[in-house]
């Protein structure tokens, strides 16, 4: 063996042990860091699954009031006001029907009485004595 094949080997040994602890370290490096990376991912979808359960919840709940306010909704009686409001309040109708509006006029207010008309002509007190007679 030559002199520089022995030199070689002999640097080669010297530097094998750290060679073979700084793999082990580098991928026990990438190991820790990839852990870490999907621990954290872990963490991230743990917390999208809690809020999306969250939401889920809440709309079930909704959904309950929601089945609970058509089962009220749906009773006749409730129909019937309904109608009886629309046709009521916004004059609607169901089709084909003819709807018939009336307007009602004022009656034309009688003229008084000429007895009366005139009796109050021939008051001899003027209108504030009369006032103070009614007050006392």
């Amino acid at each position: 063996m030559t002199h520089a094949a022995r030199l070689a080997r002999s640097w080669f040994g010297q530097w094998r042990g750290r060679l073979v602890v700084a793999v082990v370290l580098a991928v026990g490096l990438y190991f820790v860091v990839a852990f870490g990376n999907q621990a954290w991912k872990s963490r991230q979808l743990q917390a999208e699954v809690a809020a999306r359960q969250a939401t889920v919840t809440a709309m079930e709940a909704e959904n309950t009031d929601l089945q609970a306010r058509v089962q009220r909704d749906a009773s006749p009686q409730y129909l019937s006001d309904v109608e009886a409001s629309a046709r009521r309040d916004l004059n609607l109708s169901h089709p084909g029907e003819t709807v018939l509006l009336i307007r009602w006029q004022a009656s034309a207010t009688p003229a008084p009485a000429p007895e009366a008309n005139q009796a109050r002509h021939h008051d001899p007190q003027p209108n504030w004595r009369r006032w103070l007679d009614l007050v006392r």
